[in-house]
């Protein structure tokens, strides 16, 4: 017996303790027939035997092959068993072998573990693993896991097919391998940034196809953490936005086009009606007899008719295209009102129409663009006009509603409308009937209002009683955050009479314009005001040579021009340092909102609209 014999010997009983309270599996067996000589209580608990009735690790045939690999080299690092446990059914043992010799007989040392629910949980995850793999191969997005070291770790197989994956070494594969150098370099940097901040990081890419075909995609980056919340790699999805992009362009077409058609037809429609209002006016500043008066007040009458309707057409054109920009803001309604009642206040005079307006608190506002309120309440005020009686009333009143907001009420004691009509009353071109009668209208005004009162985010309605009157509302919300303040055209002076002033000195006015009958309008506005030089290019190289040989005190644009346009002449006048303190107004048929906005920004002093107000044409003339 040699020293660890000894040893072994000596420690007997220790040895046997650590045998039976091992928390391992442990079973001595017999190589004859594979029946349990011994096993410790961890093993007969995992196999489910007694100690009276330990039964067979192996089956007789199973144990033949087992000797045979022992009695080659002693010991079988590992293997698998499958035993039959009475309540648990089959278990899957992973065991170690070793042969060992009692009394001269060579049995078996079997120490193992029981991995049915690893295998079960192994099984599980392996399924579940395919199930994702298979739901993200069919994601339309291409989705990719990449180590922070730059090796490719994952990549589903819209990734492989769109960037020609399939073909490379994925663990080799590297950005530059698939993309331009720049878009690259790009990629790496998101992915250090990702590394870096912990954050995940969105952004907008042109990516090259497999087919070399460029697609536009939304790429996000992402980092994965271990359970020490340590990143390990970056997770991207990238989603090809191609057909969105590409819509969205055909939409800006075609919003461009729709911009380009309203101001062409704005352009188109206000140029003649320049010369019939322009003149009309002219005229009727003329000594003329009771039968020209009258004829001159017709023109007038039906050309702004014509105007009012080019207007609404255009405007509920410019609603529906999307193209009509509102700026909302406070604004004082008793200041809006009075304005509003100002400017109707005469026709109702000649209608024999009382007009009555009840007081508004001046600290009251309502959220809404300034303009476009004060188109709805003048269309209401003048509907309740001409739709009256000689002698009837309209009433302006006001009222806070249950919810707070602000309502505006606009009552007339005119003829009404008849229940069957109300369900029409905001349909385009609906007039319910009064397109039979002697008062004028187009049938838009209402349904103009409602479309800008929705854009406001408020609402308009109505109540009427056919022989007793209609009461039209509007309401918005309060906003009475500027109170005190003077509202911007709560001055207005529209009205004022041209008059210049007492000693006016000369001065000189350069007229761009291509359009003789504009041209012939402008000089008859001019005569009065003797003091004023009127210069006249009809190109824009005639105006810059014009420029050049005598700085005008004020240079009137035209935009569309036969060899340029008027915002790339405005822009050079603007940008030379000799001409850029001239005043420049714009004088065009183009009323678009944008083409103002756009003129403004590029340094243009205002812009009128054509056809020309007289009064205020003669206003901006006398300013500058």
């Amino acid at each position: 017996m040699n020293g660890g014999d000894q040893v072994i010997e000596g420690d007997r009983d220790l040895a046997a303790d650590a045998f039976r309270h091992s928390l391992t599996p442990i079973a001595v067996c017999s190589l004859q027939d594979g029946s349990i000589m011994l096993g410790n209580a961890s093993c007969l608990r995992t196999i489910g035997r007694s100690a009276a009735t330990p039964g067979h690790l192996w089956s007789p045939g199973d144990v033949d092959a087992v000797r045979e690999l022992l009695a080659e080299t002693g010991e079988i690092p590992e293997i698998v068993i499958d035993v039959d446990h009475p309540e648990r059914g089959t278990r899957r043992l992973m065991a170690t072998v070793a042969a060992l010799d009692v009394d001269g007989e060579t049995c078996a040392v079997v120490a193992f573990l029981d991995t049915t629910e690893r295998r079960q949980y192994r099984r599980v995850l392996r399924e579940f693993q395919k199930e994702m793999n298979a739901f993200l191969d069919n994601v339309p997005a291409v989705i990719a896991l990449r180590q922070i070291d730059g090796r490719l770790r994952w990549a589903n197989r819209r990734a492989m097919e769109q960037f020609g994956l399939a073909d490379m070494d994925r663990e080799h594969v590297s950005a530059f391998d698939v993309v331009t150098a720049p878009t690259a370099q790009r990629l790496v940097d998101i992915d250090n940034e990702v590394v870096s901040t912990g954050r995940t990081i969105e952004e907008d890419l042109e990516l090259p196809m497999a087919d070399g075909e460029l697609h536009h995609f939304h790429l996000v980056k992402f980092p994965l953490r271990d359970g020490d919340d340590n990143i390990y790699a970056i997770g991207s999805v990238a989603n090809d936005i191609t057909e969105q992009v590409e819509a969205n362009r055909e939409a800006e077409r075609a919003n461009r086009a729709k911009s380009d058609f309203l101001s062409r037809m704005s352009h188109e429609l206000r140029t003649p009606l320049n010369a019939i209002l322009g003149f009309g006016e002219l005229l009727r500043l003329d000594d003329l007899d009771v039968l020209q008066r009258d004829n001159a007040d017709h023109i007038v009458e039906a050309g702004r008719h014509l105007l009012d309707l080019i207007d609404e057409v255009l405007d509920i054109t410019r609603i529906e295209s999307g193209l009509l920009r509102l700026s909302l803001e406070p604004v004082a309604l008793s200041d809006l009102i009075r304005e509003v009642t100002r400017l109707v206040g005469p026709v109702a005079e000649r209608a024999a129409i009382r007009l009555t307006v009840e007081t508004v608190d001046p600290a009251v506002h309502v959220r809404a663009d300034r303009m476009r309120l004060r188109q709805v309440l003048l269309n209401l005020l003048s509907n309740g006009i001409k739709y009256n009686a000689p002698g009837g009333r309209v009433v302006v009143s006001f009222e806070v509603t249950e919810q707070g907001r602000a309502r505006v009420v606009v009552a007339d004691t005119g003829q009404g409308i008849s229940a069957n009509s109300m369900s029409r009353l905001f349909q385009p071109f609906e007039r319910l009937g009064a397109e039979s009668s002697l008062v004028q209208g187009t049938g838009l005004g209402l349904a103009l209002a409602r479309q800008l009162m929705t854009l406001m985010h408020g609402t308009i309605g109505a109540h009427s009683e056919a022989g007793v009157g209609s009461r039209f509302w509007i309401e918005l919300a309060r906003d009475d955050t500027r109170a005190g303040l003077v509202e911007p055209g709560a001055l207005d002076t529209t009205s004022a009479p041209p008059i210049a002033d007492a000693a006016p000195a000369s001065k000189t006015v350069l007229l761009v314009e291509d359009n003789m009958s504009n041209v012939k309008l402008v000089e008859q506005i001019m005569r009065l005001r003797p003091h004023v030089e009127l210069v006249v290019a009809m190109t824009g190289g005639a105006a810059i040579e014009a420029v050049a040989a005598q700085t005008p005190d004020l240079v009137l644009l035209d935009l569309h021009l036969p060899d340029t346009s008027g915002q790339a002449l405005l822009t050079r006048l603007k940008t030379d340092p000799r001409t850029a303190e001239i005043p420049v107004v714009i004088v065009s048929a183009d009323a678009t909102e944008a083409q103002q906005r756009v003129a403004l920004e590029l340094g243009a002093s205002d812009y009128l609209t054509k056809p020309i107000d007289v009064a205020r044409f003669l206003r901006v003339v006398d300013r500058y």
